[in-house]
């Protein structure tokens, strides 16, 4: 898997734009209790104190407390766990600033704050995402001309560059968004990137792990697979069976031969693992003329049966330079409660060495009586 799980980092960010939306709701609660002091103190507040109190103080924080927990239980909701959830922290968000944009809407620089989650979405790397919030930001300011306009209906409050704040909060979204198009471009090519160059490293490391000649797995690789095998199944109790391949006479045959024809005996015998093992049995070049295979499916005698086939396959093989077949002899071991990787090993060994005393061409499965022999 690779370790550039972007899905669990979209989450995580995901969580850390909802964190900052309660500190954001904090920091607007604690910003108006600042400058309702400051504007007690002039003489500027023109209403009785429970009336601005209510309406700017209140109000607005219970409605930005309610969107935040709103949002909580939103994002507990197992149908938002993925990309969908995503928006939530930030819609919350747009309405937050909405929300802060309304009730100061005597400071027409505070409309500027709805391009914070236009800015925010390019962390997802969605331009999907990018567009929908920008479009929402629309519906925020059109939210916001209409709180002026009614103030100005109901309270006199004069709206005199209405139009033009609205122009102006219009044309600084569209940068922010043009903007964040940009970033989310450059999300997208740095992830391919990064996708790339772990796909790369994964390839190096697969021809690293893996013996040239034959093309299966070096003993390096093996013994590193073993010990985690026998790991897991130290905690787990999850079945695992090692077999052992060896070619019966091998060093004769590069004796009578040549290396170079052996060499041919060896890639035959590779070809013929490939076919009745899966990749993911790990079939290994151990050294030399023995190969190796791990096994978690099945029975031992399944396996067994597996191997049998294997071997008659490979004793069926003509090769041009020698009438005789070449046989290969095998010996299995299952892995016991207690068991080292060491120990497995050695127990598969043992019924490979058994098999050769017993005239080779064969298949032993060792048992606890070879080991008071």
């Amino acid at each position: 898997m690779s370790p550039y799980n972007f899905e669990r980092t979209y989450d995580k960010w995901k969580k850390l734009v909802f964190h900052a939306n309660i500190l954001i709701a904090t920091l607007s609660l604690a910003t108006e209790v600042g400058g309702t002091l400051i504007l007690y103190r002039q003489n500027l507040i023109k209403q009785t104190i429970p009336v601005y109190m209510l309406r700017y103080l209140i109000i607005p924080a219970a409605f930005n407390y309610s969107v935040i927990l709103a949002g909580f239980f939103l994002m507990k909701k197992k149908k938002y766990a993925g990309r969908r959830g995503d928006y939530i922290p930030l819609i919350q968000l747009l309405i937050l600033c909405t929300s802060d944009a309304a009730a100061h809407h005597i400071f027409p620089i505070v409309v500027a704050s709805l391009c914070f989650p236009i800015f925010v979405s390019s962390v997802f790397d969605n331009p999907k995402m990018t567009r929908n919030i920008w479009l929402l930001s629309h519906v925020g300011i059109l939210a916001v001309a209409l709180q002026r306009k009614y103030d100005e209906i109901h309270y006199g409050t004069e709206c005199e560059y209405l139009a033009m704040d609205t122009f102006v909060a219009v044309s600084l979204t569209l940068a922010a968004y043009i903007t964040c198009r940009i970033l989310t471009r450059f999300q997208s090519e740095k992830k391919q990137i990064m996708e790339e160059m772990h796909q790369y490293e994964l390839q190096l490391q697969e021809e690293l792990n893996k013996e040239p000649q034959t093309k299966l797995y070096n003993a390096s690789a093996f013994r590193n697979k073993l010990y985690r095998e026998t790991e897991k199944s130290r905690f787990t109790e999850w079945p695992l069976m090692l077999l052992i391949l060896d070619i019966d006479d091998f060093k004769q045959i590069n004796v009578t031969y040549g290396h170079a024809r052996g060499d041919k005996v060896l890639e035959r015998i590779a070809e013929v693992i490939k076919k009745h093992f899966k990749e993911e049995e790990f079939p290994s070049r151990y050294g030399g003329e023995k190969f190796t295979i791990l096994v978690r499916e099945g029975t031992v005698i399944d396996l067994k049966a597996r191997t049998e086939a294997l071997r008659r396959d490979f004793a069926s093989q003509t090769y041009a330079f020698m009438e005789e077949p070449v046989t290969v002899s095998a010996g299995i071991a299952e892995w016991k409660k207690g068991m080292t990787d060491e120990k497995l090993l050695d127990c598969a060994d043992k019924a490979l060495y058994r098999a050769k005393e017993m005239g080779r061409d064969r298949t032993v499965v060792w048992c606890d009586a070879y080991e008071k022999q």
